[in-house]
């Protein structure tokens, strides 16, 4: 029987948060953002760091999309999730993508077939490990 592995963190970082939903007044604060196979939020990094599971909120990507903000600041993005979505802001156009993108992958490797996902797996695991093996060899000269 195999073991069950961590969940491995595929993104995180700084985003700006638009709060204010339920008749609140609409703000933005800076969250720190955690992209596994949900997308949890925090005050900051250290508070993550000190313990995950205190979080500010997370998001379900069971049932998801996520796409950029029409009319809006050119780094707004919006993760539409059920039963909740958010409007985000990146710190520029390349952040927004790299976002979307990672948010994203699931969904784009869902329309691959099996082999081919496979395949890219054990590849990024291969080099994972050659990555780790190259900087223990450079660390021990």
């Amino acid at each position: 029987m195999e073991s069950i592995k961590p969940v491995p963190v595929r993104k995180q970082g700084i985003l700006g948060k638009l709060g204010g939903g339920a008749g609140g007044h609409k703000n933005w604060k800076n969250r720190y953002f955690v992209l596994t196979d949900h997308l949890a939020y925090y005050t900051d990094q250290a508070t993550f760091a000190k313990d995950p599971t205190k979080t500010l909120g997370v998001i379900s990507l069971n049932c998801y999309f996520c796409s950029k903000v029409e009319g809006a600041e050119s780094n707004d993005f919006q993760v539409n999730a059920y039963p909740k979505s958010l409007v985000l802001r990146a710190a520029n156009d390349e952040e927004r993508d790299a976002w979307i993108e990672a948010i994203m992958q699931p969904l784009e490797d869902m329309l691959k077939p099996p082999a081919q996902v496979r395949m890219e797996q054990e590849q990024a695991e291969e080099a994972s490990r050659a990555a780790a093996s190259g900087a223990a060899a450079s660390g021990s000269g």
